[in-house]
């Protein structure tokens, strides 16, 4: 039996936006996690800040957006409030605390964190929790693609696996300062 592909993602209250159909024609990164034709996303966890009183709204669109493009994939929105997501003390212990409450089951799921979206500060914060291992996950990125001088919406997108050889001098390197 294959393991399920979970993603952990932050709506991203910018580039993650859109109105009417002409949003169909944007390359959104959460959407396009799930508009690759050959990656399948189970499930995808997207962690929403009711501080941001706009994102409820752009979810509903964000969410209906997804299943339309992956009617398979389900979508669980997580509240994780934020009142400044440009304070990394803030923003580092409300994503550790989501880390700290959530159940991983890596028998049964492969995970990956998704540091597209969100503020700077966010992205830095999940990278951190996926290095230390507090979120067991590889890292997602999804990027736009141009084609003939535009972008294409569902774009593209890498994996990094921290736990990779390659990456082992990096981690020699942040190991001998501490």
């Amino acid at each position: 039996m294959s393991k399920a592909t979970v993603v952990i993602g932050l709506l991203g209250a910018t580039l993650d936006v859109g109105r009417g159909p002409k949003r169909w024609e944007r390359w959104r990164p959460t959407v396009s996690v799930c508009q690759q034709a050959d990656w399948h996303v189970d499930r995808f966890e997207l962690i929403v800040n009711p501080s941001h009183t706009a994102q409820a709204s752009i979810a509903e669109t964000l969410v209906a957006d997804i299943l339309v493009v992956s009617p398979d994939t389900k979508v669980v929105r997580h509240a994780v409030p934020m009142a400044n997501a440009w304070d990394f003390s803030e923003v580092f212990a409300a994503l550790s605390e989501f880390a700290d409450n959530y159940t991983f089951d890596l028998a049964a799921n492969d995970y990956y964190v998704h540091i597209t979206a969100g503020t700077h500060v966010a992205q830095i914060c999940l990278f951190l929790l996926c290095e230390t291992r507090i979120i067991p996950a590889r890292l997602l990125q999804t990027s736009p693609v141009h084609i003939d001088g535009g972008r294409t919406p569902e774009g593209g997108n890498s994996v990094i696996d921290l736990d990779l050889a390659k990456y082992d001098r990096l981690a020699a390197r942040f190991a001998k300062r501490i």
